[in-house]
């Protein structure tokens, strides 16, 4: 088979940020250490932010990877595309599953399985059905669902697929902004699903990745967003914003971070020079493995809030310390295992039903 080639090193570098900056936003939550006392700083916000830097992220890439695949094939090959998703997500994330709710059996919840056993978990998240251990999950979800229908758009849309990406995310964000005039339980539930189910932030990705393929076919309809000073002030205001959310204790406006982040992604795609740091093999070893370092990483952080509390060391700066320096260690160790001794046998598989060559 003739394969595409299209490749983005610099997006490892991105995914490692961003599974790390998950790492340190739950060890800055954890309940038996009070971080914001001893240290005058709340970094837990840091959780949501990348979050949402990760679902502009696949938003981004997936769609660039479909547009390539329609050009190039005159079609996008949904079962293939399916099983790609497939042999990507799904054994790490059954593990997980099947591994928390052991390891929760004497406070299992079957309502909250069984949602997340058919990818439903963001919704057994708001319900409060998913265990501590494992609910990162939640966002796996989101990004499941959202490819259920995604690539149908891409394959079917013969023109202005930019504008229907614009009006999906207007959608959303009316349908966020509309549960704030109603009252009760059910308007509650809602809101709070919609919050974490940020398929606009995704859509955000995928206009970005819209606008760079345009680019790199000579059109010059977007020439704008890769000029390097746009560049320089997008990835200026985006880091002065996380301060700000951080120092001033606001609320996360997601939509507009999913900005920043698309046009910082656009530039690092368009010109991999830009942000050659984020091609260092540390960058490229944890870009690797943050998959696991994402969903893995509650496990060594549960056992050294256990040892923190066994030893006595809750709220004191020793106990933060082991607590971070354990959480890290033990993160990379089993994310390292994972990758290559678990997620790998399927990865190598992915080949078979891909079209697009990433190497």
């Amino acid at each position: 088979m003739n394969r595409v080639r299209v490749s983005f090193p610099n997006l490892d570098g991105v995914r490692a940020i961003a599974a790390w900056m998950v790492v340190l936003a739950h060890i800055w939550a954890s309940k038996i250490f009070n971080f914001q006392k001893l240290t005058s700083i709340d970094l837990a916000p840091l959780g949501p932010i990348a979050v949402s830097i990760f679902f502009t992220l696949s938003g981004f890439l997936i769609t660039y990877l479909l547009l390539t695949e329609k050009q190039s094939f005159q079609k996008i090959s949904l079962p293939a595309f399916y099983l790609r998703r497939i042999l990507r997500i799904w054994p790490l994330y059954f593990l997980v599953l099947i591994s928390g709710f052991l390891l929760s059996y004497e406070s299992m919840n079957w309502k909250g399985f069984l949602l997340a056993l058919f990818f439903m978990p963001n919704i057994a998240f708001v319900l409060n059905l998913v265990p501590y251990i494992i609910d990162p999950i939640w966002s796996i979800g989101v990004e499941e669902q959202f490819y259920i229908f995604h690539p149908i758009i891409v394959q079917k849309a013969k023109k202005n697929l930019l504008f229907i990406f614009i009006f999906l995310v207007l959608v959303m964000v009316s349908l966020k902004i509309s549960t704030i005039f109603f009252n009760g339980n059910v308007v509650s539930f809602l809101k709070d699903l919609l919050y974490v189910t940020r398929f606009d932030n995704m859509f955000i990705g995928a206009i970005a990745a819209c606008m760079l393929h345009s680019v790199n076919q000579q059109k010059l309809t977007f020439k704008w967003a890769t000029n390097k000073k746009i560049g320089i002030l997008s990835a200026i205001f985006f880091v002065f914003y996380i301060l700000f959310i951080i120092i001033f204790k606001v609320p996360v406006l997601h939509q507009l971070l999913a900005i920043f982040v698309g046009i910082i992604l656009i530039q690092i795609s368009f010109d991999n020079n830009r942000a050659f740091f984020l091609q260092n093999n540390f960058m490229k070893f944890n870009g690797k493995i943050s998959y696991g370092i994402y969903l893995l990483h509650r496990f060594p952080l549960v056992f050294s809030l256990y040892l923190a509390q066994k030893m006595g060391w809750q709220n004191t700066l020793s106990g933060i310390a082991f607590m971070l320096v354990f959480t890290i260690i033990f993160t990379v160790i089993i994310a390292s295992l994972s990758y290559n001794y678990f997620e790998n046998y399927f990865l190598k598989k992915k080949h078979l039903y891909s079209k697009i060559s990433r190497e």
